[in-house]
């Protein structure tokens, strides 16, 4: 029984970490791992797939060594390239996407829910097609927004209850594939996004908007262990909406210190740390 676990990440390593146990308990399960190009064995912020396969010494394979297995079970955790079904002997590929599908295909789902002011988002599990996040839907598990989240805790969120959800469905997935039911996604209420909508290389606030938008410029920006918006080159943390309403032009430092500054909006001054 193969099972192949393809992505990168918390996600990734904590859905290994379960599939040894079950391992531990059956013999006849082989793990084989494909993992993400830019993953270079090395922990950080986040663990290293391949570091923690190398560790428990599962295979590291390529997509054209598992073409061919029959009855193979996929699963995609963040891995970094879309699938052919078609090239596939087995019709059992799974992937757990980061939104409530059908919302939020595609990329950046921890900036644009914040970006656009969702009071939700959620984790999707679902069958592989061939389209960009379109197959059908297993199973959903929603995630509030609090206010002042930032992108890095929605992902941290989105890793947390994607990994609970994976595991959840282990035992359909594994031993009763029959058990398995989905329903076809939406059609109304189906956004995409792609990796051009986002310029990382040239991100700045913009402080000609309401208030409410620029903080959740701040929020959806806030991404610690790789950027922050600035403000006349200083990295932006945090941002507040103020009482008092903006009688300047929008973006005009009222006031500031080491730790802030207070700049009118389009409507309320914002005081962003």
């Amino acid at each position: 029984m193969y099972i192949c676990l393809a992505g990168k990440n918390d996600i990734a390593v904590g859905v290994l970490e379960e599939l040894l146990r079950y391992r531990q308990n059956d013999s006849s399960i082989k793990i084989l791992s494909l993992v993400n190009n830019n993953d270079d064995g090395i922990n950080g912020w986040q663990k290293s797939f391949r570091f923690y396969c190398n560790k428990y010494q599962i295979p590291i394979v390529e997509l054209d060594d598992v073409y061919h297995l029959e009855e193979m079970l996929f699963l995609s955790c963040e891995y970094d390239r879309l699938i052919d079904t078609n090239k596939f002997s087995s019709n059992r590929l799974f992937n757990v996407h980061f939104s409530l599908l059908p919302k939020y295909k595609g990329m950046y789902t921890a900036v644009l829910p914040i970006l656009y002011g969702e009071k939700e988002t959620g984790v999707t599990l679902h069958k592989i097609d061939n389209g960009i996040d379109t197959g059908s839907i297993i199973a959903q598990k929603r995630i509030v927004i609090e206010y002042n989240d930032t992108s890095y805790d929605v992902y941290k969120k989105n890793i947390f209850h994607g990994t609970f959800l994976v595991k959840e469905f282990l035992p359909q997935l594994i031993y009763r594939p029959g058990d398995v039911k989905s329903v076809p996604q939406a059609k109304e209420g189906s956004t995409y996004f792609s990796r051009k909508i986002i310029n990382f290389q040239s991100l700045k606030l913009e402080v000609n908007d309401t208030a409410y938008c620029v903080v959740k410029q701040v929020l959806a920006f806030a991404f610690r262990p790789y950027q922050f918006l600035k403000f006349k080159g200083i990295p932006i943390v945090r941002a507040k909406i103020l009482e008092t309403r903006s009688l300047c032009k929008p973006g005009t430092i009222l006031q500031e210190d080491d730790n802030m500054f207070i700049i009118a909006s389009v409507d309320y001054d914002v005081l962003l740390y």
